[in-house]
């Protein structure tokens, strides 16, 4: 039985979905951060976008943006970070966008390829999660901004968007991981994210994976594919002895073209990362997408989606 509990809704949630084709009935997306943003004429001297913060400690000045969330610490707010996810200095650079679809290059998977748009979980104490379903057993709990899986001992645990007719190009999440509990508990841990790029009657997906089995021996970095008829390893590499305990990063990318896909599985813990590529060839489909969880609670602090049409 699925328990899903505590998903606190509120009026300004914090899914930002940007670039130049958000889903019917979205929030319109965060913009680009412009001068037009917001209505900046309606505030005051020193209040140009009307929020109540002044323009100087403002992270977004011309956008509205009450609460202030900058998930990745860069200075530039949610609600108008472009990539809100990678922590960039403002330059030229950063901003760069080649095939003018609102995604900036520095976090399009298919920066040549116009139509991308970036969808953002910030799950913060606003957070809209009206469009995610749980798979599984075990609860998804939205608290102090974050999502927290807790499946069942050795049970897994999906949290996914909903496929709305897109191709899930890349996705991202950073994850917290907390400790095993000694004495018992599950033989199997295991956290990742996953997208459906397939157009195959077996419902095939992909998955990025760092998981290990109780008693440790090693930590693995998974990358397989998997169907109603089974899974395909793909590539694996040893990550250290034990899974590592805080905020790590994993990232599923996949797409070199409109017809064909190479993909990559990234970690990155700190300074450390680790990336198995794997390339074909298929048509890509739009298809489920989000993150994984198998015998051990997990933080998701944020997630990011970009799609194609």
């Amino acid at each position: 039985m699925i328990l899903i509990l505590g998903l606190v809704l509120a009026l300004a949630g914090c899914n930002l979905v940007l670039g130049l084709e958000p889903p019917a009935g979205g929030d319109g997306g965060a913009g680009d951060g412009g001068a037009g943003d917001g209505g900046a004429s309606d505030g005051g001297d020193g209040d140009r976008d009307g929020d109540q913060i002044p323009d100087d400690v403002d992270v977004c000045p011309d956008t509205p943006d009450p609460a202030q969330h900058d998930e990745d610490g860069d200075g530039r707010g949610d609600a108008c970070d472009r990539c809100p996810h990678l922590f960039q200095e403002p330059t030229q650079e950063a901003d760069l966008d080649r095939d003018g679809d609102g995604v900036p290059d520095v976090c399009d998977p298919l920066p040549d390829t116009p139509g991308g748009r970036l969808r953002f979980w910030g799950f913060n104490d606003q957070a809209d999660v009206g469009g995610w379903r749980t798979f599984g057993q075990g609860t998804a709990i939205v608290a102090s901004g974050a999502v927290v899986l807790t499946p069942t001992i050795d049970g897994e645990l999906r949290f996914s968007a909903i496929d709305d007719g897109r191709r899930s190009t890349r996705v991202e999440a950073r994850l917290t991981l907390g400790a095993h509990s000694p004495g018992g508990g599950s033989t199997r841990r295991a956290a990742g994210v996953l997208s459906n790029l397939d157009t195959s009657p077996e419902q095939n997906h992909f998955r990025c994976q760092l998981e290990a089995d109780v008693p440790v021996t090693q930590s693995r970095l998974a990358l397989s594919r998997q169907s109603t008829s089974g899974e395909s390893l793909l590539s694996v590499a040893v990550v250290q002895p034990d899974l590592p305990v805080g905020s790590v990063r994993l990232a599923l990318e996949a797409g070199i073209g409109p017809s064909t896909y190479g993909v990559a599985c990234r970690l990155d813990v700190g300074q450390a990362s680790a990336e198995l590529p794997r390339t074909g060839s298929t048509e890509l489909a739009a298809g489920e997408a989000g993150v994984r969880t198998v015998g051990i609670p997990r933080r998701i602090e944020w997630l990011a989606i970009v799609d194609h049409p």
